[in-house]
């Protein structure tokens, strides 16, 4: 699991207030890692205003025991459109920052495809690519190369098409972008609605993608582009986060049959096989991995058929989980 951490603020710079964002990769059962070892972790810091045109980026460095102490390494500002979605992903190592943000001009030429990635260090900011897709994330791979969703705009669907249900139907590409030049390489090409990255596995980017058609989950092989079908599933999926130690991929979605129940699965990357691990009649579970490989979701006061083992070991340990609804206990 690479140590850089990325934390985004969502309210004002003066309150400080953070909601951690870490990819987890799996550790085998590994205890969570110590303030001593806990290494760089990268803040970024919006105004919560609609005419914000900059975010704020520093790098820490956490050290220490029982009282940890924190150095700052850099800090740098990114200048974006205004009201811009701001996302990113740290890079090997956790002394480099990649964002994908709104440019402004482009992103009112093209709202959907109007965002750029940058790289942050302690140099500052620099522009490396444009024309990504609005609000998608990086992919700061293990392999060095920086990977996003880029394209263009398609012709907006007939009357007829759009009773149908059919949506504009873009020009879609990944691409691996040099952190250092920006020259970039695509990897596979796609028409659809969106190809979505969902984390990588190996020498496989796992990407979700959804077309008029359908929604699946596939895995690209990143030297060769070569696709290959996992699973389909519900036009609903979000928050993914790959377990590597199962070789698997953790999800919420819409149940395919219940439109007012939402699921979290795991499925595995290699058969499709899927596990259903909680169902609850509203949209309130966020999956994410722990350090140890355990999947754990927040939950709402309503009725939820829940994963008993699951709650015994959080009973155990004397657990709250509640970063959306009324939480688990």
């Amino acid at each position: 699991m690479r140590k850089g951490r990325l934390a985004l603020f969502a309210l004002p710079l003066a309150i400080g207030v953070a909601v951690a964002v870490a990819r987890s990769e799996g550790t085998g059962g590994a205890s969570p890692a110590s303030p001593a070892s806990a290494g760089p972790v990268a803040l970024l810091a919006t105004p919560a205003r609609a005419d914000a045109t900059a975010s704020e980026v520093r790098l820490v460095e956490v050290a220490g025991g029982a009282s940890p102490t924190t150095r700052e390494l850099f800090r740098s500002t990114l200048f974006h459109a205004r009201g811009a979605v701001v996302r990113g992903d740290v890079l090997a190592g956790g002394r480099v920052v990649v964002l994908v943000a709104d440019e402004a001009g482009a992103a009112q030429a093209d709202p959907d495809w109007g965002a750029a990635l940058h790289r942050v260090d302690a140099t500052g900011a620099r522009l490396l690519a444009r024309g990504l897709y609005h609000a998608s994330r990086p992919l700061a791979s293990a392999d060095g190369s920086v990977y996003v969703e880029r394209g263009a705009s398609g012709p907006w669907p007939t009357r007829d098409e759009a009773q149908a249900g059919r949506l504009r139907t873009d020009a879609l590409a990944l691409d691996a972008i040099d952190p250092v030049s920006g020259a970039a390489r695509t990897v596979t090409t796609w028409t659809g609605y969106t190809l979505h990255i969902a984390g990588e596995l190996g020498g496989d980017l796992v990407v979700y993608r959804v077309a008029y058609e359908g929604a699946e989950l596939v895995a690209i092989d990143r030297a060769s582009g070569r696709v290959r079908r996992v699973a389909p599933l519900a036009a609903f999926a979000r928050d993914f986060s790959i377990d590597a130690a199962r070789g698997a991929v953790v999800l919420g979605n819409r149940d395919e049959k219940d439109s007012r129940t939402w699921v979290v699965d795991r499925i595995d990357l290699r058969s499709g096989a899927r596990e259903r691990l909680h169902a609850q009649r509203d949209e309130a579970p966020v999956p994410y991995l722990t350090p140890g490989g355990d999947v754990r979701w927040s939950t709402s006061p309503a009725a939820a058929s829940l994963d008993a083992p699951f709650v015994a070991r959080l009973a155990a340990a004397g657990e709250r989980l509640e970063p959306i609804g009324g939480g688990l206990r």
